[in-house]
């Protein structure tokens, strides 16, 4: 890991932290070179722990954090408009670490608190592509097939990289 920072969410907010973090990314992505960047956005999770998936808290929340992933996919347009960098291609994958019961809280084994969602977008991969049943497990395989790295099955991940587009375009969603 060459650079990581952690904005504490717990004692500032996590709507704070949050700002905080996009901000340093999208300077990264900007003003440096980085092959893989993992970020965590917290206020969503606080809000789904609180009152659910269901609530106007978690709504802010979602549109808030998807301000911030909307400033790190500008971030990484103005890099694919960088001639210097127009070999590079960025894979965006978004999912959460758990489900949530629509009236708040997690940590039981029902389907609701299991089940995540995973959005890929990528080079070639058509805007509403809808992959078969991508899984958490599958995530860090996936980072590890994009970045050209094998994986070893002495590892022992439990997921498979997820596939790749069938049909090359030069645009991505």
């Amino acid at each position: 890991i060459g650079r990581r920072v952690r904005y504490n969410g717990e004692s500032r907010g996590y709507e704070t932290a949050d700002r905080r973090v996009a901000r340093t990314v999208a300077r990264w992505l900007t003003k440096g070179d980085p092959d893989a960047v993992f970020v965590y956005f917290g206020a969503t999770d606080e809000a789904g722990h609180a009152t659910g998936p269901l609530s106007p808290a978690y709504d802010d929340a979602l549109y808030a954090q998807d301000t911030h992933l909307g400033r790190l996919l500008e971030a990484i347009d103005a890099r694919r408009a960088d001639p210097g960098r127009a070999d590079e291609h960025w894979t965006v994958l978004v999912t959460t670490d758990h489900g949530h019961l629509d009236t708040g809280g997690h940590g039981g084994d029902t389907r609701a608190e299991r089940e995540v969602f995973v959005i890929l977008a990528e080079p070639g991969v058509p805007d509403g592509t809808r992959l078969d049943t991508p899984r958490l497990v599958d995530i860090a395989p996936t980072v590890l097939n994009r970045l050209g790295i094998p994986v070893d099955p002495a590892w022992g991940l439990q997921g498979h990289p997820l596939p790749r587009p069938t049909a090359p375009t030069s645009e991505w969603s």
